[in-house]
């Protein structure tokens, strides 16, 4: 176990632009770092399709906030929630090839015992992942 002090939250937007609505993560993390502020303060990362560049905000953070195009097997729009273990388990599923450094990212984590009270990841099922730079109209 890691004694060092951590710091709170950090919220990674995570998705890649060039490919419609799986830049989903990395436009809400520019929304949100362009319209909102928080106290205490949340360290905002704009994690796009990074792997293991992602690893210290696992040994730093207490809590990790992701937000990224998930497959959900669901309708396009629809948005989900996965929390702590369960996040692995849907990642299995991979809908993008970052997602296999999500994965890797956790597995590495919990390998070198990072300890965090908390991880979510908010993901929405994405409608369209053509080439393109702009979200769906869904989205």
């Amino acid at each position: 176990m890691h004694s060092k002090e951590k710091k709170d939250v950090v919220f990674l937007g995570l998705g890649n632009l060039l490919m419609e609505d799986e830049g989903f993560g990395v436009h809400v993390y520019r929304h949100i770092e362009e319209n909102y502020r928080f106290s205490p303060e949340i360290e905002m990362i704009d994690g796009g399709t990074a792997g293991f560049e992602l690893l210290p905000f696992f040994e730093d953070y207490d809590k990790i906030l992701m937000v990224d195009a998930v497959e959900f097997e669901k309708e396009p729009g629809f948005v989900g929630l996965i929390e702590n273990d369960d996040i692995l388990a849907q990642l299995t599923q991979k809908m993008s090839l970052h997602h296999l450094g999500i994965s890797d990212v956790i597995s590495t984590a919990q390998l070198l015992e990072y300890t965090y009270s908390e991880i979510i990841m908010i993901g929405v099922q994405a409608k369209d992942l053509e080439v393109g730079l702009e979200l769906s109209d869904l989205l």
